[in-house]
């Protein structure tokens, strides 16, 4: 409820302020954190990207280099640079499709297929720990708080998103 003077509106408002500046900085610490390879039951080290990317092959086999752009909003030449990495690296092989010879799908190889395995033990582990430091086990109605969070943060990423696009038509 806003009062006369507009109170509850700029309350409202410094609490939106200092969210987004939390969001702010866990953008900021989120970015320092994805640049720091990690190993996943290999001796080979991989950045959150890659080891990500790797996924979408893992849950997808037979996928494509262009159907992973569609999926992580970038472009086809971004994910082609990853999977020859991946390739090189030892957790993916690329092979020719029988019914469309210029397609090339995705397979995940069993070092692929360990990493990604740790991987999601991994997360699992850490989103764990989270909800515990959250204490979100003690709400009643945690689906429709992370819904709306989720709501949220979706609202705000499309938004960036369109800023980022309009920001790249004024440098051109």
């Amino acid at each position: 409820m806003i009062n006369k003077e507009g109170k509850q509106h700029r309350e409202d408002l410094d609490l939106f302020i200092e969210f987004m500046n939390k969001l702010y900085y866990f953008s900021h610490v989120f970015q320092k954190y994805e640049a720091i390879p990690k190993i996943y039951n290999t001796e080979t080290k991989l950045y959150m990207k890659e080891v990500h990317t790797l996924e979408k092959v893992f849950d997808n086999e037979g996928i494509t280099t262009s159907e992973i752009a569609t999926i992580e909003k970038v472009t086809q030449s971004a994910v082609s640079q990853k999977i020859n990495k991946l390739e090189t690296k030892g957790f993916i092989e690329k092979k020719r499709n029988p019914d469309e010879y210029k397609k090339i799908n995705l397979f995940t190889t069993e070092t692929g297929k360990s990493v990604c395995k740790d991987h999601k033990k991994h997360d699992k582990s850490i989103y764990m720990s989270l909800i515990q430091q959250l204490h979100l086990d003690e709400f009643n109605d945690n689906e429709k708080m992370l819904n709306k969070f989720i709501e949220i943060l979706d609202t705000i990423s499309s938004d960036m998103q369109k800023n980022v696009e309009r920001l790249k038509k004024l440098k051109e």
